[in-house]
């Protein structure tokens, strides 16, 4: 096996991807999916994996067909168009909407924390432990232990707050 041209190849592409747009797309997506870091992780290493394999072994193919001075203007064009589609993605964003609607389900956290059934309800602490790094609320407090299994309110004031927020995800995948 050749280690001089594979450890060059690695510090090329690893150095020429820090900062790029690989980079800077995947952390675009984790930030707005935190909860499914390792999802968005798995996906851009499959991307990653997959365009090089088309770079290795279709790029050579390419080069007998087009010029590699219009393969490099192609993939200039494509980056802009990328560039452009984040750009409009971002504008059309209303993050100050978003943080209303967080704002509005803390505050009904804190109101439902006051309910001691509620309290020390499974079903809501269950409910704000798989969705604390969503609300990003310090102030929240999670119960562990002395819980009641689900109680069976009529006016279940966890499904409330699971309908809000998924006003809140349907909002972003609209956008």
């Amino acid at each position: 096996m050749n280690w001089k041209l594979f450890f060059v190849t690695f510090c090329s592409i690893f150095v020429a991807e820090l900062g790029d747009k690989t980079q800077l797309a995947t952390i675009s997506f984790t930030a707005d999916n935190v909860k499914y870091k390792w999802i968005v992780f798995l996906g851009a290493a499959f991307a990653l994996v997959f365009t090089s394999f088309i770079g290795v072994f279709f790029g050579h193919l390419m080069t007998k067909f087009i010029s590699p001075k219009n393969i490099k203007i192609l993939a200039a064009a494509v980056f802009i168009i990328i560039g452009v589609f984040m750009l409009i993605s971002v504008f059309r964003e209303k993050p100050e909407e978003s943080n209303k609607q967080i704002i509005k389900i803390s505050n009904m956290i804190k109101e439902i924390e006051k309910i001691d059934k509620c309290r020390v309800c499974f079903k809501f602490n269950k409910f704000l432990e798989d969705n604390n790094e969503i609300l990003k609320n310090e102030e929240i407090n999670i119960v562990k232990e002395n819980l009641n299994k689900t109680n069976a309110c009529d006016n279940c004031n966890t499904e409330k707050l699971k309908n809000e927020l998924l006003k809140i995800t349907a909002d972003k995948k609209e956008v």
